[in-house]
């Protein structure tokens, strides 16, 4: 199983009303340090996941594509 990285200073919380579907709370301090940490080109990504006990929380997203690599481009195509 993969390790999950959980975002510090993040609390996510299921919504009130029909329209909010996750309140989401952020410790400043404690939030702000763990984005400089995880940060790459500027950006953290963030998923918004839901429990098998049925509560949202939320763990840093570290999807990265594999590269292209030449042989797998098809030059062939018509156009």
């Amino acid at each position: 199983m993969e390790n999950k990285e959980f975002p510090e200073g993040m609390i996510v919380k299921e919504g009130n009303v029909d329209f909010c579907k996750a309140k989401v709370s952020y410790k400043v301090d404690e939030f702000k340090a763990w984005l400089d940490a995880n940060a790459v080109n500027g950006w953290v990504n963030v998923d918004i996941l839901l429990s098998k006990g049925g509560k949202l929380y939320a763990v840093k997203n570290d999807f990265k594509p594999k590269p292209v690599e030449e042989s797998q481009v098809n030059d062939d195509l018509p156009f």
